[in-house]
């Protein structure tokens, strides 16, 4: 299913039949240092994507499904260019299209990453 997801994601995003939505937003890892992400959203579809970007370098991505009604947050797999792996947790709100992303690293490090307006 994921994998599904991940290949129509990639898909439509290369042959740019999909309008999306993009935000950006900002935050800090537990080291200190900035972390800034990016927030994309498909009009009309559950399907949210975030990328996370280190100042030392690295980077993360997560494709998730995210429904406009679900009151719960959202956790997904965190894939990283360093090999480190995670998971974030998504407080996804449509309604004031803001959003918050926690994370943990496999290495132990943690972060936060809030999105404006998307």
């Amino acid at each position: 299913m994921r994998l599904r997801l991940l290949a129509l994601t990639t898909l439509a995003t290369l042959c740019g039949c999909v309008e999306t939505n993009e935000t950006q937003g900002g935050g800090r890892a537990s080291d200190g240092g900035a972390v800034s992400g990016t927030l994309e959203t498909v009009p009309g579809s559950q399907v949210v994507s975030i990328t996370l970007k280190s100042q030392a370098g690295w980077f993360c991505n997560a494709t998730f499904l995210h429904a406009d009604d679900e009151p719960q947050p959202a956790k997904a797999p965190l894939s990283c260019s360093d090999r480190r792996k995670g998971e974030i947790q998504v407080f996804l709100n449509r309604h004031t299209s803001q959003a918050a992303g926690f994370y943990r690293l496999s290495d132990g490090t943690t972060g936060q990453v809030n999105f404006g307006l998307f």
